[in-house]
């Protein structure tokens, strides 16, 4: 089965820090690993389309990095892990992922890692 890891806190806990470190170390196990950033999709929408308000752009980012997800679970071979960098901080983001997760042909197993930092460490 796939490992599917969500990395979860607010931003600037260090969930991209560690969505880094997890991929060297999985990779280094000779696991093949996909990285899902929601930040890096968010901004190469902000670039694409300027214009458009963050609120919008969020979204199409959260429905791109949940599509890009299911469609490497639907690859005849698809990778041993995902890492899925995003904040989920909602229960309903949480769930979002679950269901792709449910729904996909290859055998998924998600798991959770919350990044735990206080405001002053996030800052």
């Amino acid at each position: 089965p796939t490992l599917v890891i969500g990395l979860v806190g607010i931003p600037a806990s260090g969930k991209s820090t560690l969505a880094t470190a997890l991929k060297s170390s999985l990779c280094a196990s000779s696991a093949s690993v996909s990285v899902i950033s929601f930040d890096d999709i968010e901004a190469r929408i902000a670039v694409s389309k300027p214009q458009q308000a963050s609120v919008e752009s969020w979204r199409q980012a959260r429905e791109e990095a949940l599509r890009t997800v299911a469609e490497l679970l639907s690859m005849p071979s698809p990778p041993g892990a995902i890492i899925v960098d995003d904040t989920s901080h909602l229960r309903s983001m949480r769930k979002a992922l679950h269901r792709v997760c449910c729904e996909a042909k290859a055998s998924a197993r998600l798991f959770w890692i919350y990044v735990k930092a206080g405001r002053e460490e996030a800052a």
